[in-house]
């Protein structure tokens, strides 16, 4: 994924540019690019790069892995898990179903883990990097990449 990141910024940054700058964009906005997973993942669904204002390609960002898992589980290119028993809570509600799937940000996989029902996504109950050591390494001096770590119950 690290190489397909400085592939886009190399070759295709006019797009985080359209995308982003002044007439369309502001400081605060960002995108995703959902791409195939790398060879070096083949557990992962998908893939993604997160661009940023100032030609800032972050290697991993929480808010932007929930936004990705979101669309791809909504736009059913990741599918729903479905639950043939109902899917109640206990206090008669509809609690959804737990779909998990991976993703792939250039830091490393991303266990994903997120209830739904009626064809949305409801919660995230766990959203966790793993990170490779030989993925950190490959990273500038200083850097840890970004965010590292993981978000329950968002």
């Amino acid at each position: 994924m690290l190489e397909q990141r400085e592939y886009f910024m190399a070759h295709m940054d006019h797009y985080r540019t359209l995308l982003l700058t002044e007439p369309r964009g502001y400081p605060c906005q960002n995108a995703n690019v959902i791409v195939p997973a790398s060879r070096a993942c083949p557990s992962a669904d998908f893939g993604f790069l997160i661009l940023e204002q100032g030609k800032i390609y972050p290697a991993m960002s929480g808010h932007n892995c929930i936004c990705v898992a979101t669309v791809l589980l909504e736009t059913g290119m990741v599918p729903m898990a479905t639950d043939n028993g109902g899917g109640d809570d206990e206090e008669g509600g509809d609690a959804g179903v737990v779909t998990k799937f991976q993703l792939e940000a250039p830091l490393g996989a991303i266990d994903i883990e997120a209830r739904c029902a009626h064809g949305k996504v409801g919660s995230f109950t766990r959203c966790i990097a793993i990170v490779c050591l030989s993925t950190l390494a490959s990273q500038p001096a200083g850097s840890t990449g970004g965010c590292v770590g993981e978000c329950l119950s968002t």
